[in-house]
């Protein structure tokens, strides 16, 4: 979204974010990254899922600013976005197949606010064909536009050397990497199995959720204590991709995966599941290897393969850098979201450019 409001400033259109936030949890870490970016953003406290006292202030906010279009994410924002927006005009973006959008209930909700919207924005053909198919959103409202990421940015932040002096690590031990929420979406128990048939990899894990207990438990069972590294949240993740050899994105389901992005703007190869929107971004053979999803014996297969021969994961880190620079650019994400914005004002007379 940082990207996103920073490439809109050279297409001439100015935004300003505005953060549905849990008082309990204070976002400081995008607070800090906005305000080095002089990206203007906002919070207002949304108290709990049905909190509608979110809605007057997030059309106060609208006004303070002279909104001319709202442009919404996530359900909460879809919602109480669509509700405070007035008559301005609304453009959704849809950024995962959950498996909770499946049902039947949210399919009704998800269908109303999408009503509500000019254009609905997929970040990946299969998110859009998900919200034409399962969420009943006519194909002519949808517009598909993938993640954009400044390979620059990214090289700026890392670190190489940091993460395997951190556990001890030479540069000698294959290192996987891993860097998600611990939920069952992200398939890391399937990665745990793999990384049982390597027997002389590490795994870095990066991130946190209410599967670690879970998944420390089966590191434990499998025996990988000392072999698995559970990093919890970091606000580093350019440099604990630095130090990978490759990157593992083992999801059962995955409207994107913006981390396939970083690990291409760092040159990593990537061993991913063949699900969703991932064979979109890595490309097989080429970037990376895809796999079958929840099949540990596949993915330890890739894991090793990539691992056992340095000289081609190197060349397929290349190609990635290379796709990314050519395919997932934030001039071309920036430029197609203000063709949106544009045809979307454009269609709401009082608020026309």
């Amino acid at each position: 979204m940082l990207a996103l409001a920073q490439g809109l400033r050279a297409e001439g259109v100015q935004s300003r974010v505005l953060v549905l936030a849990d008082p309990r949890m204070r976002p400081t870490g995008l607070i800090a990254e906005a305000q080095s970016q002089s990206v203007p953003l906002d919070l207002t406290p949304l108290l709990h899922d049905a909190d509608v006292t979110v809605i007057p202030r997030i059309a106060a906010w609208l006004k303070s600013t002279g909104a001319q279009l709202v442009h919404t994410h996530m359900i909460h924002g879809d919602l109480y976005g669509a509700l405070a927006a007035g008559r301005r005009a609304v453009v959704q973006t849809r950024h995962n197949d959950d498996r909770f959008r499946r049902n039947s209930a949210v399919q009704v909700l998800t269908r109303r606010l999408a009503s509500r919207a000019k254009t609905v924005i997929a970040i990946s053909d299969a998110v859009a064909a998900f919200v034409r198919d399962v969420e009943g959103v006519p194909a002519a409202k949808i517009v598909r536009i993938h993640y954009g990421l400044d390979p620059e940015a990214v090289t700026a932040r890392a670190v190489p050397g940091a993460l395997r002096s951190e556990l001890g690590l030479g540069s000698d031990v294959p290192l996987v990497g891993a860097v998600g929420r611990l939920t069952t979406q992200k398939g890391y128990g399937f990665l745990l199995e793999a990384m049982a048939q390597l027997p002389e990899a590490h795994l870095a894990l990066a991130g946190n959720g209410p599967l670690r207990p879970a998944l420390q438990a089966q590191c434990a069972v499998l025996g990988l204590a000392n072999r698995v590294h559970f990093l919890g949240w970091r606000f580093d993740a350019p440099t604990v991709m630095a130090d990978l050899d490759v990157l593992a994105v083992p999801s059962l389901w995955e409207g994107f995966g913006l981390v396939t992005l970083e690990a291409m703007a760092l040159g990593k190869p990537i061993v991913a599941s063949r699900v969703s929107a991932l064979p979109e971004i890595v490309s097989h053979g080429e970037t990376g290897l895809l796999v079958p999803p929840s099949d540990p014996a596949a993915l330890a297969d890739a894991l090793r393969t990539v691992l056992a021969d340095p000289a081609r994961a190197r060349t397929m880190g290349g190609r990635g850098r290379a796709r990314l620079e050519k395919e997932f650019t934030v001039q071309r994400m920036a430029r197609r979201h203000a063709e949106v914005y544009r045809e979307a004002a454009s269609r709401v007379p009082e608020f026309r450019a």
